[in-house]
């Protein structure tokens, strides 16, 4: 990074204009202050591009929190184009997580500086979507699509109290291997049952299945995504195991609410719909 002559900040930094004193010592104390965050934003930003994004969404979301009926009147009231779930602006995503949980902004700018697609994470934990969920053109009002993900969270029924739950750590990291989806329990080197944390099912691994401490289970943030592995095995979905016990017949466990795969879905386009003509 190329420092100014002062060596107190990037050269970009030291470009932001002094404010004209007014002979106010409070008022020119204040604008020097402004003027020096400014400028500590700027040298921070330049560090790292993450950092770039990681503002931006900060700045994003707390714009939109302050103006009333953000997601209906005004003139970001509509998405730009946009497919499918995980396209998503993270901006919006971080707002309305915070709007529906118990984490705040800064705990969600601090998940992204350790993983930048930590709040989606969060989002499809809550939502249980699937990441390729097609979205219908009514899902561009922000206001439609907002609320589709609210219906959707209380239809999935998952706590939205993470941060009490110990879910999220002081530094912004997730514990998904003991507050996601699914707990693995292992009798020695073996895993026997698995417990769906939201339901509080366990149900035991069939003989026939062998998990081992070596395997890894990944995508816990999700009942339908998360799998464990072990190469060269392949992949073994975890909610596979619940289907087989035979909760998948019975909607119980991970199938206690309308599933949606990936791709286009009617179930989910007829509810968005519906929402549509509400707005």
């Amino acid at each position: 990074l190329k420092r100014s002559a002062s060596g107190k900040h990037t050269w970009l930094a030291d470009k932001v204009p002094e404010a004209p004193k007014t002979g106010n010592k409070d008022q020119d104390a204040r604008a020097d202050s402004e003027r020096g965050m400014l400028q500590d934003v700027i040298d921070w930003c330049l560090q790292d591009k993450l950092n770039i994004a990681v503002a931006y969404s900060a700045i994003q979301a707390r714009r939109d929190s302050l103006v009333p009926d953000i997601f209906v009147n005004d003139s970001d009231a509509r998405f730009e184009k946009i497919t499918q779930v995980d396209k998503l602006p993270l901006a919006w995503i971080m707002k309305w997580i915070t709007d529906l949980t118990d984490l705040t902004m800064d705990d969600l700018v601090k998940m992204t500086k350790i993983d930048s697609e930590s709040p989606l994470h969060v989002f499809l934990r809550l939502t249980e979507f699937p990441a390729a969920l097609r979205l219908p053109k009514a899902c561009y009002v922000k206001s439609v699509m907002y609320r589709a993900a609210e219906a959707r969270c209380k239809a999935v029924g998952i706590s939205t109290s993470l941060k009490q739950s110990g879910a999220i750590a002081a530094d912004g990291s997730i514990a998904w291997r003991s507050h996601g989806a699914y707990n693995l329990k292992f009798q020695g080197d073996r895993c026997t049952n698995i417990l769906h944390t939201s339901s509080k099912i366990t149900v035991a691994v069939p003989d026939h299945i062998y998990i081992s401490r070596k395997f890894v289970l990944r995508s816990n943030w999700s009942d339908h995504a998360a799998y464990v592995e072990c190469a060269p095995l392949p992949p073994l979905k975890i909610a596979r195991i619940f289907s087989s016990a035979g909760h998948e017949g019975a909607n119980t466990g991970p199938f206690r609410y309308p599933q949606l795969c990936g791709g286009t879905n009617k179930v989910w386009n007829e509810s968005v719909n519906a929402i549509y003509e509400q707005w």
